[in-house]
């Protein structure tokens, strides 16, 4: 049988959409194909892996469950997704004469200033570099940045950028409060920065303007 049969993108996009949704008739709506072939394209993939993918759920708010082997498929999946988009983007940035791409990854919850921001970034020192967002759910931003598919994400998002030496500027908001314990911005080794403008906001904060010494 699996000498006759191969599987596409297609087939890969299908089965992730489905582990992402868990409901076979969002993961339908999502692809843009019917209940029906995606239960049949689901059935031939569990065919050709020769292990069952996904279980019935008898949960009001999902159809499936991901089995163990299903989570090992999806992952790798995503990783030939990744790769294959990887290798279409490169090709285009080659023709459009854009030398790197960075895909951040970001979910319905991200600040929409931060949003602005990104869309807007022009790096002087790296003209030919694309920045592009990629929507994902919360959860699944770490294993789209372990798969490859995104780049950076997250709650370390900021800091991941800094790394890549792609902010070139700082605005540090000082505001007494308590917040208990909480994430350093830097992990690592902290940047030499300097200090260009201090500006009250309002009556309790303090905006402090920092750029890369």
């Amino acid at each position: 049988m699996r000498r006759h049969m191969s599987l596409g993108l297609d087939d890969f996009r299908i089965i992730v959409a489905l582990a992402e949704e868990l409901n076979f008739h969002r993961a339908a709506r999502k692809v843009g194909l019917t209940h029906s072939a995606v239960t049949r394209i689901v059935a031939r993939v569990e065919r050709y892996a020769g292990a069952t993918l996904f279980e019935r759920s008898h949960s009001k708010r999902q159809s499936v469950a991901l089995t163990d082997a299903g989570r090992r498929y999806v992952e790798r999946a995503r990783l030939a997704i990744a790769h294959t988009d990887g290798a279409v983007l490169a090709a285009r940035e080659t023709l459009h004469g854009i030398d790197h791409q960075i895909v951040v990854g970001k979910s319905m919850y991200t600040d929409r200033r931060l949003i602005s921001i990104l869309r807007s970034m022009e790096l002087p020192l790296y003209p030919k570099l694309q920045v592009s967002l990629a929507t994902r759910l919360p959860g699944e931003l770490p294993a789209c940045v372990r798969s490859g598919e995104i780049d950076v994400a997250g709650p370390n998002l900021a800091g991941s950028l800094a790394k890549l030496g792609l902010i070139d500027e700082y605005q540090l908001y000082v505001h007494p409060i308590v917040l208990g314990s909480g994430q350093p911005f830097f992990a690592g080794p902290r940047p030499r920065l300097r200090l260009v403008a201090s500006e009250r906001i309002g009556a309790d904060v303090i905006r402090l303007t920092y750029v890369p010494a």
